[in-house]
């Protein structure tokens, strides 16, 4: 519903276009990095580092409690195991990101973009393996669950696999 995206949604982008401007002029006020080495015991990190650094963490985890609050509200099990991949995939750099901004632990400059080979791999399976970016799975169901009369898949064994709207709200209320 959002062709448009409402001009108050533009304020989220403040920040981001700051940071790329404090990050391009840095060698001539030092608010980002004070001294940067590939050694993370030898970096001096500026003031403005801790600014950007909270906004991102902040909207990195956000988006990964809006992606599982989506998934759980689904309630179906393609839609959870393509979210808890996408979530997994994008804390672990996240995690590693804030160790090494904090410096909990002694790591080189190569930690947070090794942080990213699992989310490449992750994200990647989840693609591939759940065809996550293929819209005939959510238009079908949707097509199925406009339909007024009830279906259930189930398997050989006969565990239900899958089922429409109609039929989780006549049965529902029998469970």
């Amino acid at each position: 519903g959002l062709e448009k995206m409402p001009t108050k949604y533009y304020l989220i982008f403040i920040l981001p276009v700051v940071t790329n401007f404090v990050a391009w002029t840095n060698p001539h006020h030092f608010l980002l990095y004070k001294h940067f080495s590939v050694y993370g015991s030898e970096v001096i990190f500026g003031p403005y580092i801790y600014i950007a650094g909270t906004y991102s963490y902040v909207c990195t985890f956000f988006s990964i409690y809006l992606m599982m609050r989506y998934a759980f509200e689904m309630k179906k099990k393609l839609v959870t195991q393509q979210a808890m991949l996408f979530c997994i995939g994008s804390l672990i750099p996240g995690v590693v990101n804030v160790l090494a901004t904090i410096k909990s632990l002694d790591m080189s400059i190569a930690a947070t973009p090794l942080g990213f080979i699992a989310t490449v791999v992750l994200h990647g399976y989840a693609i591939y393996h759940y065809h996550m970016l293929d819209i005939r799975p959510i238009a079908m169901q949707k097509v199925l669950d406009w339909i007024s009369d009830c279906y259930l898949v189930t398997d050989d064994r006969g565990m239900i696999i899958d089922c429409n709207m109609p039929f989780e709200k006549i049965f529902a209320q029998y469970g």
